[in-house]
C-alpha cells in the first residue's frame, strides 16, 4: 500500500514536472519548428517521415529540458524558486526520468537511422553536454557563455531527426541549422530578463539578428526560387519581418518581465523552412 501511496504522489509530480516546464501548447509547435528545420533541405515524401520527426523531437527536448533542470537546481533555487525540481527533496524520480528518455531516444535514433552515423552523435551529444553539466565553473551557470553552450543542443536536435540523403545541399542543410541556433539564442534573450543586463547581450543579441537576416539572404539566393516570382516575394517577406522583429525586439530589451518578442522569430523561421522544403519538392 505504500509502495501504490508512493508511486501515486510521484506519477502527481511528474505531472505537475510537465504541466509546468513541458506544457504542450509550446513544445508541439517548437517540435514542428525542429523537424521543419531538419527535413527543410532533403524533405521526405512520406507524411509519416514528418511525424516521425516531430516526434523525436518532442522526446529529445523533453529529455535535454529535464538534464538542464536537473544540472541547474541549484541556480534555480535562487532564480526560480517555484520550480517542481527546486522545491522537491528526492530528485531519484527524475533522474530515472531523464535516463528513461536517454534509452528511449537512443533506441528510436538506432532504429530510424540505422545505418547513419546519427546514432552515434547523439551518444557523443550527451556525453559533450554531461561533462558541461559536470565540469563547468560555478559562476559560469547564469552567463552568457553557458547559455549559448547549452542551445548549441537544438541544431543538433534538428539535424539527428533529418531523414539522412545522400543528394542533401550540405550548404542549404547547414544554413538551416545555423539559423536554428540564432532564433533560440535570440529568443533565450529575449525571454530571460536576468540575460538581457549581462555585458556583452545587447552586442550577442544585434549580431545574431543580424546573422539571421545573412542566413535567410544566402538561402534565398543558393537555393535559387527558380519556380517563379512567389518564391522571392516570399523571402523578401522573410527578411523584412526578421528585421521588424528585431526592431521590435531592441524597444522592449531594457522591460522587466519577458517581452515575449522572440516567438515572432520561431513563426518566421518555420515560414522559411517551409518554404526551402517546397522549393526542395518541386
Amino acid at each position: 500500500m505504500v509502495i501504490e501511496v508512493g508511486f501515486m504522489c510521484w506519477s502527481k509530480v511528474l505531472g505537475s514536472y510537465l504541466y509546468t516546464r513541458f506544457p504542450a501548447t509550446r513544445f508541439i509547435p517548437l517540435a514542428v519548428f525542429l523537424a521543419a528545420a531538419g527535413l527543410a533541405a532533403s524533405p521526405p515524401a512520406h507524411i509519416s517521415h514528418w511525424l516521425l520527426a516531430a516526434t523525436l523531437a518532442l522526446t529529445l527536448t523533453l529529455q535535454f529540458r529535464l538534464w538542464d533542470d536537473i544540472a541547474d537546481r541549484d541556480h534555480d533555487r535562487e532564480t526560480h524558486p517555484t520550480r517542481v525540481l527546486c522545491h522537491t527533496r528526492n530528485i531519484k524520480p527524475f533522474i530515472n526520468a531523464a535516463a528513461a528518455l536517454f534509452v528511449l531516444n537512443g533506441a528510436l535514433l538506432a532504429w530510424h537511422h540505422a545505418h547513419s552515423p546519427k546514432p552515434i552523435a547523439y551518444l557523443v551529444l550527451c556525453t559533450c553536454l554531461f561533462a558541461w553539466y559536470r565540469l563547468r565553473p560555478i559562476a559560469s551557470q547564469a552567463g552568457l557563455l553557458n547559455s549559448q553552450l547549452v542551445l548549441l543542443k537544438y541544431p543538433v536536435i534538428a539535424w539527428l531527426i533529418g531523414v539522412p540523403a545522400t543528394d542533401t545541399d550540405l550548404a542549404l542543410l547547414l544554413s538551416c541549422l545555423f539559423s536554428v541556433y540564432l532564433i533560440f539564442i535570440i529568443f533565450e534573450l529575449l525571454d530571460d530578463h536576468s540575460l538581457r543586463q549581462l555585458t556583452g547581450a545587447t552586442f550577442s543579441l544585434a549580431a545574431s539578428i543580424g546573422l539571421l537576416v545573412f542566413v535567410w539572404a544566402f538561402i534565398a539566393v543558393w537555393n535559387r526560387p527558380y519556380t517563379g516570382p512567389l518564391f522571392w516575394v516570399v523571402w523578401s517577406i522573410i527578411i523584412i519581418a526578421t528585421l521588424a522583429a528585431g526592431l521590435s525586439a531592441f524597444s522592449k530589451i531594457k522591460r522587466q518581465p519577458a517581452t515575449g518578442a522572440g516567438h515572432s522569430f520561431f513563426i518566421v523561421g518555420l515560414l522559411a523552412y517551409l518554404a526551402v522544403a517546397i522549393e526542395n519538392s518541386l
